[in-house]
């Protein structure tokens, strides 16, 4: 045997045990992942929440999902994300003296929605009347008493 035919076999030999070495380890890559590739996929919805009159932006909005029990609240500039894993979900959007909106969602996908909320507050007039007596008792060092009567 040359020298040259042995320097050739100890490196397909090499070669070979190299090959099986790589694909033993991205095969134990591959499985340490998947738990985490499959169990961490989550979707967002995300959108603003504003009045629909004025198209104002509503801060601090409250965005919450029924059957994930987990929900947000708006910046200040009426944007609001959530992350939930994917599937049918019944979305709540409320803001103080607003009519909540209440969505049926399917989020299989990141997804944008866009909450536009009625104000349902009415503003009443209300009159405010009082009788006053401006009668009171000096003290001599300098504090008034009011008299009852």
């Amino acid at each position: 045997m040359r020298r040259g035919d042995r320097f050739s076999e100890i490196n397909i030999t090499v070669m070979k045990y190299q090959r099986i070495h790589f694909s033993h380890c991205f095969i134990a890559l591959i499985l340490a992942c998947l738990p985490v590739i499959l169990f961490a996929q989550k979707v967002s919805l995300s959108g603003y929440m504003r009045d629909t009159a004025t198209g104002e932006s509503l801060i601090a909005g409250s965005v919450f999902i029924k059957e994930a029990n987990q929900g947000g609240q708006t910046n200040s500039y009426g944007f609001y994300s959530v992350s939930v894993p994917p599937g049918e979900y019944t979305v709540i959007f409320s803001y103080v003296g607003y009519a909540p909106l209440v969505k049926t969602m399917n989020l299989i996908a990141n997804q944008s929605y866009n909450a536009d909320l009625r104000n349902n507050s009415e503003l009443k007039v209300v009159e405010v009347t009082a009788d006053r007596k401006d009668e009171c008792e000096e003290y001599g060092d300098g504090h008034y008493k009011a008299i009852d009567g």
